[in-house]
């Protein structure tokens, strides 16, 4: 359930999680915000679903191989709380990092790219995330800290 719920919320939260980004590089840049715009809010809206529901089906697609190993005998549990537990962090992280990455308008296959290349660190931000997505309280909040390190990171990275 994990698995589904985070690419729902990344479909959520994937506008405002835009917003968020540039809104931080801006104060990392010392320079003023963007104004608010409702066009960039509802392209980022669209593209955020149109990436979710990409995102989505892969989480159906990994939620049943995570299912059907649950049926093996004490190694397929362990083995699927691990598999599961890896998708989703995979799947936080594409969350954080597309918000910074989406604003460089970068594709759905160069987002991927993106976090293959630079799994470790990718790959640590979305554990966390995913973590504080257990806590109650706190995962209202988890996505929008991840997108705030994401986008320093990127930053770091770009110099």
């Amino acid at each position: 359930a994990l698995v589904v719920f985070v690419a729902v919320a990344g479909i959520v939260a994937g506008p405002f999680n835009g917003l968020l980004s540039e809104a931080v590089e801006a104060r990392l840049a010392g320079v003023p915000p963007p104004r608010f715009s409702l066009a960039a809010l509802l392209r980022g809206f669209a593209l955020g679903v149109t990436h979710g529901i990409r995102r989505l089906m892969v989480a159906v697609l990994a939620f049943a191989l995570v299912f059907s190993l649950g049926f093996i005998p004490v190694v397929g549990a362990i083995g699927g709380l691990a598999l599961g537990f890896y998708i989703s962090a995979r799947g936080a992280a594409y969350d954080c990092y597309g918000a910074v990455l989406a604003r460089r308008d970068l594709p759905y296959r160069d987002k991927l790219a993106f976090l293959a290349q630079h799994r470790r660190r990718t790959l640590g931000l979305g554990a966390g995330v995913t973590a504080m997505l257990f806590v109650p309280v706190v995962n209202l909040v988890a996505l929008g800290l991840g997108t705030a390190g994401a986008t320093m990171a990127v930053r770091e990275l770009e110099k």
